[in-house]
């Protein structure tokens, strides 16, 4: 058994499953004759229509439809690298057990984004449609609850509070108001009624869109175009936008009141843009 009792920290980064998806041939092979399903309005005649989204079709040249086949091929390599990826993390897992480690260490899995995968007409990530923006996130260790799902929303940004309280530090005093909240204290605790922030200002945008994230809704603010709003309880794979709807014109505007009492958009869309020409300027 490993006996060393200074503590430790491991960043561990896979780039898998990431572009080009060049999967092992044998999982590929194994997917590629399995009956795989396909992502939510892929057709061109479900595609949703908004500024934003047309405008990251034309910018990626994907007014074209993908094929059911050319998909399902798209999918058994993305699923083949996924798995393979598993494997890659049961390894890890499995060096934790011959060292006596797994009962003391707490293990995070997290990534940065999804995969579109023809979803809505379009692959990449990009988007804050579930596919791109929701990520997996799976807690192991001391003081994690054994097999509870926890439906409070969390951000990635939570990862900084998560990490002090684990290896038993305090926040630095500039670090005080930093938001976030530990993910150790979410799983311990009942499910709450957050909001989270997502925003975007890169490849493929034309301009900034941010996303706020309650338990029952998703609320999208494209600056200079129309928002978008979903009810995720009723329509978990956001083919519904309810972004114009004027039923729904209070829950709009109050997202809209929290999303600027956060931050200004227009403004932020502002300095983005001026970083990026001045980066290109240099």
């Amino acid at each position: 058994m490993h006996r060393d009792a200074k503590p430790w920290a491991l960043f561990l980064s896979f780039v898998c499953p990431h572009p080009p998806y060049t999967a092992p041939q044998e999982l590929f092979d194994y997917y590629v004759h399995q009956e795989l399903p396909l992502p939510p309005q892929w057709r061109e005649d479900e595609w949703p229509h908004h500024p934003a989204l047309d405008y990251f079709r034309r910018y990626f040249s994907y007014e074209a439809p993908f094929t059911e086949d050319e998909l399902h091929t798209l999918l058994a390599a993305y699923y083949g690298v996924c798995t393979y990826l598993d494997a890659q993390i049961g390894r890890v897992l499995d060096t934790l057990s011959t060292l006596g480690l797994d009962q003391n260490t707490r293990v995070i899995y997290a990534s940065d984004h999804g995969e579109s995968a023809g979803a809505r007409g379009m692959v990449g990530k990009f988007t804050m449609y579930e596919e791109s923006a929701a990520v997996p996130l799976i807690l192991a260790g001391p003081d994690v609850p054994r097999g509870q799902v926890v439906h409070t929303p969390v951000n990635l940004v939570d990862a900084y509070q998560t990490a002090v309280e684990c290896v038993g530090a305090a926040p630095a005093e500039e670090d005080a108001a930093l938001p976030g909240i530990s993910w150790w204290q979410s799983a311990q605790q009942p499910d709450a009624d957050r909001t989270v922030l997502s925003e975007y200002h890169a490849l493929g945008s034309e301009n900034a869109v941010f996303m706020l994230r309650s338990p029952r809704h998703k609320y999208v603010y494209h600056v200079g175009a129309p928002p978008q709003l979903f009810d995720m309880d009723k329509d978990p794979y956001e083919r519904v936008d309810l972004g114009t709807d004027m039923e729904y014109a209070d829950v709009l505007a109050e997202f809209e009141q929290e999303l600027r009492g956060l931050l200004d958009p227009e403004s932020v869309d502002a300095q983005a843009k001026a970083d990026q020409n001045a980066k290109v300027e240099a």
